[in-house]
């Protein structure tokens, strides 16, 4: 986004039309998470960020850019995926990117590349460059030694611009889908991604053994940062949720770095991270589900219940009571996706009425400790 930003072409003002969630790129599907229910329809650029539309992120560089190439410049220009190398991190290899230069780039490359796949980067390399947004534009070497900053790049983009995506990035936490991360303590800013990094050859199904990597990355204070955090995870099965997952564990390092004043040397790091526990409640409840799992569960059985003690008068609520005679037809899951602590969201349209979509969230109450559910 601050690449296209940086050419004038697009502004977080802007209007794009995102659709029902599905956008054909030349005969291949590109999707929006919630494409399931219908698509978020017209959006701005900045609430394309706030709920992550890979549509509206590939729009925006379809905009900006009138070639492939000048999009890569750009991203050279603003040293995305330096440093190359880190003294005392032998095993950093420099970023490489799939670009419109190599045998294997197509006319679907650039729109995956936006998503985060054609391209390997270290999650260093990446909080170097989200580092240097918390910096006002100016990137510097991670070190793991006391001394000398090395400056990689005095100004990646404009102020402007890099005052504008400061907000934007506090937007996707306060009224994004980077709620997870808050923090009750701080102001945070940040942005969550993810992607499939394997695949499970012989359960195609219930892909219970692909390897997903979820992130958060982000800094705090948001309105005058000291702390830049990447949360990197690799997931095997589903679910898997950077804004959900590595999101929360990033808001319980920010607790916790608040609490204890503590400063970012390597040893408090680890500190953090032994006092996390070993599992998170989703961790615990959906470990090993398959497709057949998310298609028939105990949420949706208890909303079916639900939904049946309220059409008969046992239940009350004040939101449903315009469509009690609604609910007691039949209805169709749109999506069910983990939430919070254990829970999911679930989205349903009844049969006599599909236009209208519901939202609502069912918890299980899941002890960490024992992992009962």
């Amino acid at each position: 986004l601050l690449a296209a930003l940086e050419t004038s072409k697009v502004k977080l003002s802007d209007t794009i039309d995102v659709g029902e969630g599905v956008y054909m790129v030349h005969n291949r599907e590109l999707l929006d998470h919630n494409w399931h229910r219908g698509g978020y329809g017209k959006l701005t650029t900045l609430q394309g960020l706030m709920v992550n539309s890979h549509i509206a992120n590939y729009k925006n560089i379809e905009r900006a850019f009138e070639d492939d190439q000048a999009y890569f410049d750009m991203l050279d220009k603003m040293s995305y995926g330096q440093p190359e190398s880190i003294v005392g991190l032998d095993s950093l290899k420099p970023a490489h990117f799939v670009t419109p230069n190599d045998s294997g780039w197509n006319n679907t490359s650039l729109a995956w590349f936006c998503i985060g796949y054609n391209q390997r980067i270290s999650p260093i390399q990446m909080l170097t460059f989200y580092n240097a947004i918390a910096n006002d534009g100016k990137m510097v070497k991670p070190t793991l030694y006391k001394g000398e900053t090395e400056v990689i790049n005095s100004q990646i983009a404009s102020k402007a611009n890099i005052d504008s995506l400061q907000m934007a990035l506090v937007k996707v936490v306060t009224e994004g889908l980077g709620k997870p991360a808050q923090s009750e303590k701080v102001q945070v800013a940040g942005v969550s991604g993810g992607s499939q990094i394997s695949t499970d050859e012989d359960n195609s199904e219930g892909r219970v053994n692909t390897i997903y990597s979820v992130e958060y990355c982000g800094y705090f204070p948001a309105e005058n940062p000291k702390y830049s955090i990447i949360v990197s995870m690799n997931k095997i099965g589903l679910p898997a949720s950077g804004s959900l997952m590595a999101a929360s564990v990033f808001s319980e390092i920010v607790n916790y770095m608040v609490d204890s004043e503590k400063t970012a040397e390597i040893s408090d790091v680890t500190s953090i991270i032994d006092s996390l526990p070993a599992k998170f409640l989703n961790d615990i409840r959906f470990a090993g589900w398959t497709e057949k799992e998310w298609l028939d569960n105990e949420y949706i059985r208890t909303l079916r219940l639900y939904l049946n003690e309220f059409s008969k008068g046992r239940i009350e609520n004040e939101m449903l009571e315009p469509y009690r005679k609604l609910t007691e037809g039949k209805f169709v899951v749109g999506q069910i996706e983990p939430f919070l602590l254990g829970g999911v969201f679930i989205y349903i349209m009844f049969v006599e009425e599909p236009e209208k979509v519901f939202a609502v969230t069912v918890y299980s109450e899941v002890d960490s400790e024992t992992e009962e559910v």
